[in-house]
Parts: C-alpha cells; structure tokens; sequence
C-alpha cells in the first residue's frame, strides 16, 4: 500500500521528532471552551486539528480501510482486554466514591480506532492509556451526534458511522504528532520526564513544591502519580461531564492544558495537601484516588470554575 504525494510520511516510518513538525496553530483565547456547544465542536475540531485533515489528502482514499486489514492477533486481544476496562466518572460517581461505568456501544468503533492507530504509527504502536485518549473523541463526537439528532432540521456532520469513526482516527493522529502525545508514549525520546521536570517547576512557582519533596523523601516521586494524567490526558479520572471541555483545550494547547488542571485543583485543595504532608504514603493516597473527588466536593460549580 502506497500513499499518494511526494511529500507525506510513510505510515511505515517514525514521525519526525524535530520542532518543525508541530503545528503553529494558536491556542484559543481563555474562556473559550465555555463556549463551544456539542453542535460546533465537529467543526471547531476539524479545525484545530486541520494538519492532520491536510495529511489524509496526501494518502490513498482508501488508506483507513486498509489499515484495519489483517490485525496483528496479540495486539487485538490486549486492544480488547483494555476497551472493556475502558470507562469515564460521572460526577455524582466520583462524589459517591463508586467505579465508573463502562463505555456503551462504541467498542467496535474504539478497536478500530486504536488498532488503525498502531499500524499507522509503527514506531509507538499501541500503548495503555491510548485507550482513554481515543474513546474520549468518540463520545465527544457521539454528544454532538445525538444533538444534531434532536435538531432534525440541521445537516448532520458525519453522514455515516464510517466517518465519524475515521474522523476520530484522525483527530487522534493529530494530538499524537501535532500535540506532543507521541513523545510521551515513546520512552526513547523521555517526553515523560521533561513534562514532569517542567510540572515540577509549576509546583514551585504556585507555593506547592513541599509536594514533591514529601514524594521524593518517601521514595514515590511525582511519576505514580501524575504520570497517568499525561498518558490519558487526564481522561480516566476527569468526570465525563469535563471529557468534551477537557479535549477543547489538549487539542488547542496540547499537554500544557492538564497541567493547568492539575495545578489548579492542587493550589484549590493546598490546605488539604499541606495537613498531608507529613506523611507520603498519605499524600500518595490522596493525590492517586481522592484529588479529583475531593476537589469536586468542595467546588460542587467544578466546570465554570475549571473553564472560565
């Protein structure tokens, strides 16, 4: 299978890791994602993500299709294994301390996805945490879907099942390349250490350094912790009512976007950090299960707070 046009990436071939291959797109203005509604966020993102819309034109029509023949056996049962432990909180879960319910009816969807992905990118392939990431899009996607629904005199966005599917794929192949992600699933370039390097120092800069240094002198460090926010984008511990918002702003900002999460919940929960403190094994505890919950419970206004 051959692309067409002088100038792509081979689908065979590592993407480039040179600074130049990022996109240049601005980020939104602050505030903005208050303003994106389920009918405009096909639009807005197939904008934010146009690099990747451009990258499909230079692949045969046919490109997706084939990339779903033939799955490697071995990855098609981890790929399955992941989706049914695949599920997003809603509020009122997190706040009750339940699981979080699973995905319904967009397994199908999610393995193509994640399987087209992984022979698309051959250099990272497919790793935990990808799972999140792509079913995020998909149920963003499914919310616009259903409103467009409901509005039968609007023109829908994807004409078929098929389309959303690959548009997916490809909002998913822009955040890989466009949007950092790949380096942070590859351990070769250690995109991972320098996102924590620099977390670190947001830390510092907003008077909650003492969390990292409990972590060190318990041995922990802040990759157990934090390092599953950067792998999902947060995705598996956001409540779902945050999934939609919380892509607005990946997509247009990249990784930096779940630092300022991060880093907003812990200054709005730093008394509770701090009475923590004392003890890492405590302050692991609570950063690991109870950030989010804890947050909510005292911000029950958690999405205008987050995304004004």
């Amino acid at each position: 299978m051959e692309a067409k046009g002088k100038n792509n990436d081979s689908w065979t071939e590592p993407y480039s890791s040179s600074p130049n291959s990022f996109s240049s797109t601005l980020p939104l203005p602050k505030g903005l994602t208050l303003e994106v509604t389920p009918l405009f966020r096909p639009k807005l993102w197939s904008f934010l993500a146009q690099r990747a819309f451009n990258r499909k034109g230079t692949y045969i029509k046919s490109y997706y299709s084939h990339l779903l023949e033939k799955p490697n056996p071995l990855l098609l049962a981890q790929v399955d294994k992941d989706i049914r432990r695949t599920g997003f909180s809603t509020a009122s879960s997190l706040l009750e301390g339940k699981n979080s319910s699973v995905i319904p009816s967009i397994a199908e969807n999610l393995r193509n996805i994640l399987l087209a992905y992984a022979k698309h990118d051959q250099h990272t392939g497919y790793m935990q945490g990808m799972n999140f990431i792509a079913a995020g899009i998909l149920v963003s996607l499914q919310e616009s879907i259903e409103h467009l629904e409901r509005l039968k005199s609007k023109k829908p966005f994807f004409e078929t099942e098929a389309e959303l599917e690959e548009f997916c794929f490809w909002v998913l192949d822009f955040l890989f390349r466009e949007r950092e992600f790949r380096k942070i699933f590859d351990p070769d370039l250690g995109k991972i250490e320098d996102l924590l390097n620099k977390f670190e120092q947001q830390l510092d800069e907003n008077g909650l350094l003492f969390v990292s240094e409990t972590l060190k002198n318990g041995e922990i460090g802040l990759m157990p912790i934090f390092g599953g926010f950067f792998f999902t984008a947060g995705l598996n511990r956001l409540p779902i009512e945050l999934i939609s918002k919380t892509l607005d702003g990946v997509l247009s900002e990249g990784t930096s976007f779940i630092s300022r999460i991060l880093i907003f919940m812990m200054v709005k929960c730093s008394q509770r950090l701090r009475e923590l403190s004392e003890s890492p094994i405590d302050l692991y505890e609570f950063l690991a299960k109870d950030l989010v919950s804890f947050f909510l419970r005292k911000f029950p206004n958690f999405e205008s707070i987050l995304f004004s």
